[in-house]
């Protein structure tokens, strides 16, 4: 008979380990993400240019898609959204060991920009710097 003491402070056992590392939650990924800046050492002089471009791209979805979705704002068109959204989606396909070392790599991984509603827009990072382009508050 197992009492309720012995519950309570028995160690618990320990679960199998799982075969294959959990991959982070994408919550924790951009929480960790909040107050750095990529680090553009990471490329050589001719993988720079796109690793900006790819960079820019990430953002503008991210800041648009939050401005949209989440503020109920539009500051550009449907088709200038597919637009930036297209060139994102084949910058990552054409260049995937670039694309893999820019900042937010795995918010993006398997987007095909067909929409910003997935994308993680409640975070602090990225509803301030939407509040900002709208102007309706301050960017950190």
């Amino acid at each position: 008979m197992i009492t309720i003491q012995q519950t309570l402070f028995s160690k618990p056992t320990k679960p199998p380990a799982p075969k294959q590392a959990p991959v982070k939650k994408v919550d924790s990924i951009i929480k960790s993400l909040e107050n750095k800046r990529q680090d553009m050492t990471l490329f050589s002089d001719s993988e720079y240019d796109i690793a900006t471009l790819i960079l820019m791209r990430r953002h503008h979805m991210l800041i648009h898609s939050c401005i949209y979705y989440e503020l109920n704002k539009n500051l550009i068109s449907d088709a200038k959204f597919d637009e930036l959204a297209m060139e994102l989606v084949d910058l990552q396909a054409k260049y995937p060991s670039i694309a893999e070392r820019v900042i937010f790599h795995e918010v993006f991984i398997g987007w095909d920009g067909t929409t910003g509603h997935h994308l993680p827009l409640k975070t602090d990072w990225i509803l301030h710097r939407a509040e900002h382009v709208v102007g309706l508050g301050k960017a950190r």
